[in-house]
């Protein structure tokens, strides 16, 4: 496990809890794939892919039967996670994850995120199951407006 106050991924450098542009920056509107080889990497290359409003990249991210389970319903298959994302989610311009610490344990990832959305921060919780450099379910619960 890497130590919580500064990690790197392909992305960026998350320090004291917050995310600085890295060596390789995600543009708006565009995910970058990064390489993937652990379970943090999988779950960091969904976070810049949300960053970027990039529902396909987003879906990229999933296996090709993978699994999403939200306080609204659930998906199954990589074309259900991304019509979600691109329908719902992303249909706020100012969508911005800011997630915290990743734990991770083997094949799972848990996070809190502080969400903007529509002006406003919502807590948000992610549990990753992930199977190689695939996301094989992500259950997310939606939690109440942060003050």
């Amino acid at each position: 496990m890497t130590s919580a106050a500064t990690t790197r991924s392909a992305y960026g450098r998350r320090q004291g809890g917050k995310l600085t542009p890295g060596p390789c920056p995600v543009p708006r509107g565009r995910a970058i794939q990064p390489l993937v080889t652990t379970p943090a990497d999988v779950a960091h290359a969904y976070f810049a892919a949300v960053t970027a409003h990039d529902a396909d990249a987003i879906a990229a991210c999933f296996a090709e039967d993978g699994n999403l389970v939200t306080n609204t319903g659930s998906f199954h298959g990589r074309e259900a996670i991304g019509g979600f994302y691109r329908d719902s989610l992303l249909q706020s311009a100012d969508v911005r994850p800011s997630p915290g610490p990743l734990i991770v344990d083997g094949n799972r990832v848990a996070v809190e995120i502080d969400l903007l959305r529509s002006g406003r921060h919502i807590a948000v919780g992610d549990f990753f199951t992930i199977d190689g450099d695939k996301i094989s379910r992500l259950v997310i619960f939606f939690g109440s407006e942060l003050v």
